[in-house]
């Protein structure tokens, strides 16, 4: 059983959320091959989808990571973590992979991912963790057990271009950045690729053969 996400999900009702969970519960895979997933709590309401902003304060809100089920307990990452770049000329963000490795990325190219700098792109989930130790998530309570960290790229703002990010809570002091995560609940496999341009860039053999890999690791074949 395989539930998919990809590009830009970031309207969530409680029942999508609850549906997703109790998916999860039953052994079903989770596999997000987007950025900003989860992030608006919205509801259905007179055949309309709703959501509380602020429209002096665009980043006050009902957003999910302020509830107690915030979207990384389930998600693995969260767009406070990361940020947006909303032009066409994005700065270049380099992914570095785990040192020790990982079976989803046998095969895979790691050289020519990390010369791929604009996979990173539009908008991105990332993860806290202690400075210097970025395998390991740390900072936050919804960190899910076991979170495997596979690659981050920092995001660092490039002239005329620039990363916008939204706020989140002051002690944390890791760098923003974008990144690819998976773990398990379970017998369920809950992957996030963290980035909403990710389908833009499945004709690149490194992304192909990790996309492939994920999916043959959710028991899908023959894609």
């Amino acid at each position: 059983m395989n539930a998919k996400s990809a590009g830009h999900d970031e309207y969530w009702t409680t029942e999508c959320r609850e549906r997703t969970e109790e998916f999860v519960a039953g052994g079903g895979n989770v596999l997000v091959f987007g950025g900003n997933t989860c992030w608006w709590r919205t509801e259905v309401r007179d055949g309309e989808l709703r959501v509380a902003k602020d429209e002096a304060n665009p980043v006050v809100g009902d957003l999910w990571w302020r509830t107690d089920r915030p979207e990384a307990s389930l998600i693995g990452l969260s767009f406070r973590h990361g940020g947006a770049s909303w032009l066409a000329g994005r700065p270049a963000a380099s992914y570095e992979f785990r040192p020790d490795g990982d079976a989803l990325l046998d095969g895979v190219d790691l050289a020519a991912f990390a010369e791929l700098t604009d996979l990173a792109g539009y908008e991105v989930n990332g993860h806290a963790y202690e400075p210097g130790r970025p395998w390991q998530p740390t900072g936050v309570e919804d960190v899910p057990d076991g979170l495997v960290v596979l690659a981050y790229a920092p995001l660092a703002d490039a002239p005329p271009a620039h990363w916008y990010s939204d706020p989140r809570e002051p002690h944390l002091r890791s760098p923003r950045c974008a990144t690819i995560a998976y773990h398990r609940h379970g017998d369920a496999l809950i992957f996030n690729g963290g980035t909403t341009d990710w389908p833009r860039h499945l004709h690149h053999p490194a992304v192909d053969r990790l996309t492939r890999n994920v999916l043959d690791a959710a028991g899908v074949h023959g894609v």
